[in-house]
């Protein structure tokens, strides 16, 4: 979750033509361009009856996946998007007078089990250095109640890890075709037919797959490597 500080909220709330405000976890901006434009592409979800755009880029700013945020301040509506748009003429929308888009930036921060060069760096058991961010190995998930890594979850959260080129065969419960990775993992984590623990994308074609079998949940059979395709295993949630 992004943290929203008080001294943030006040500012966001004084503001509605233009926001460009360093929030603790994110930055919110107006995107300029899309003025009275409700891009309909990418809906993660819409909600009604919401009361200012301060509340609106909150709820927001509350699912990591949420990149874009447009509000109305006429009609109460408040849309998550799981993409960043840079120009409308490239995206489909409808006319909404007095609608507007809201990038979400997230600032950078230090990863929960910190950063590294090597393995070494990383402290906590059962983690090595991925990408110069500490992760929990693959036999393991991230929890942050635990603060460290366990072995399966009561609950998931929004978040991911993931091993390049590393896959899952043969349990593939959803086979969806998205534009990017981020919205693979937006699909994973708002998906109710399945309980999504695990979500492979390939950039090559664009594909998502979505499974309710975690890495140590199938046969060691299954588990293998792909050149076009990375897992993504889910967090723990507190």
């Amino acid at each position: 979750m992004r943290a929203i500080e008080v001294l943030c909220v006040a500012l966001l709330c004084s503001s509605v033509i233009s926001v460009n405000l360093n929030c603790g976890k994110w930055n919110v901006k107006m995107m300029h361009g899309f003025e009275n434009k409700r891009v309909t592409e990418h809906v993660m979800w819409v909600e009604e009856n919401t009361e200012s755009l301060l509340e609106c880029a909150a709820r927001c700013g509350q699912h990591d996946l949420a990149v874009t945020c447009g509000y109305n301040p006429n009609t109460l509506e408040c849309v998550a998007y799981s993409a960043m748009f840079t120009d409308p003429s490239t995206v489909a929308y409808v006319d909404n007078s007095k609608y507007r888009m809201y990038s979400l930036n997230p600032v950078p921060s230090v990863p929960p089990l910190g950063i590294c060069n090597t393995s070494n760096d990383c402290p906590v058991a059962d983690t090595e250095c991925i990408e110069e961010e500490c992760v929990c190995i693959i036999s393991q998930v991230f929890s942050y109640a635990a603060g460290g890594c366990v072995q399966g979850c009561s609950q998931y959260s929004n978040t991911f890890t993931k091993f390049a080129g590393r896959v899952i065969y043969k349990h593939d419960d959803l086979f969806l075709t998205t534009a990017t990775e981020d919205e693979c993992r937006a699909a994973c984590v708002t998906e109710t037919r399945i309980v999504c623990k695990t979500m492979q994308y390939s950039s090559v074609s664009s594909a998502c797959v979505l499974s309710s079998f975690g890495w140590m949940d199938v046969n060691v059979s299954y588990r293998g490597t792909h050149n076009n395709f990375d897992i993504h295993l889910r967090h723990c949630d507190f």
